[in-house]
């Protein structure tokens, strides 16, 4: 049987020697569908699908750009090993990027977009990392990892950028920008393992900005937040709320975001104010405001 156009299939009781790639016939491992599809030369535009059949594949995965992995049940197919990037055909694509869904990672996921300097980018949807998960980014271009419906471990930003969406974390989260590239996180809907707890760092010693803005449910697990440099951010709403905040290196204090009383507000100087302090910036000018009269 011929194979489908622009999809390659792989199981792991299929045959490397004997497969074509079809559903009827697939190869057995990873590395030889994701051959198989770029003799099929994918493009940015035309990307060719690796369609992974259930059962557990064991091998190292390089991920190739514009060859997008894809499982059919995402309950039962799982990657017995680690997943990287294939630097070389990474740096020589333009704007490179691949996808993989529905499918578990059993060891490390770990993205080196070194080199690649007309950036690069990674979608992964509905999965989990069992190991940790590494993101380097490219010291002129940076590089990214989208996350949805995926539950990592630990997770650890340089250079780049992480944009997440309904995950859940359960280990250490560590955003770190460098001399030449900022950091940055946007993680929207995503919650934390209450149980597990997780450790937050948002670190901007090294030169560069390194910026988290939140827009979920953070706060809903036990986030302990370490903020360093002048040039780190977390920025969140009432939910993303951390349980302990430190700060080191002159970091700025969190800003949280209140649909009730606007953006919040933390005195520099708590003797600047008498009683009570206030709680939000619009608290802050309305009682600035009174104090010096009306205001033309």
């Amino acid at each position: 049987m011929r194979p489908t156009p622009g999809v390659v299939y792989a199981s792991p009781f299929g045959s490397d020697t004997l497969g074509t790639g079809s559903l009827t016939e697939p190869f057995a491992t990873i590395a030889k569908a994701t051959s198989a599809a770029l003799l099929r030369s994918p493009t940015y535009d035309n990307p060719v699908v690796v369609l992974l059949l259930p059962g557990t594949f064991t091998e190292n995965v390089e991920l190739e750009p514009f060859v997008v992995l894809v499982a059919l049940d995402p309950t039962s197919t799982d990657v017995n090993g680690n997943v990287s990037l294939h630097a070389a055909a990474w740096i020589a694509a333009s704007s490179p990027y691949t996808s993989m869904n529905n499918f578990r990672v059993m060891g490390n996921l770990a993205l080196d977009f070194t080199g690649v300097t007309s950036g690069g980018l990674v979608n992964y949807l509905n999965g989990y990392v069992n190991n940790s998960t590494t993101v380097i980014g490219d010291p002129t271009a940076g590089g990214a990892l989208s996350l949805e419906l995926v539950s990592p471990s630990d997770v650890s930003v340089t250079g780049a950028s992480l944009l997440t969406d309904s995950c859940t974390y359960a280990g250490s989260v560590q955003i770190k920008s460098t001399s030449a590239q900022p950091a940055f996180w946007e993680p929207f809907g995503d919650t934390c393992d209450a149980t597990a707890g997780v450790a937050l760092s948002v670190d901007a010693t090294a030169g560069q900005a390194a910026t988290v803005l939140a827009s979920g449910n953070l706060g809903t697990g036990a986030v302990g937040l370490t903020l360093s440099g002048a040039l780190s951010a977390f920025t969140g709403s009432v939910t993303d709320i951390p349980s302990s905040v430190t700060r080191a290196a002159g970091a700025p204090p969190p800003v949280l975001k209140s649909a009730a009383s606007g953006l919040a507000y933390t005195p520099a100087v708590l003797a600047n104010w008498s009683g009570t302090t206030p709680a939000s910036v619009a608290d802050a000018l309305d009682r600035i405001a009174a104090k010096i009269g009306p205001i033309p």
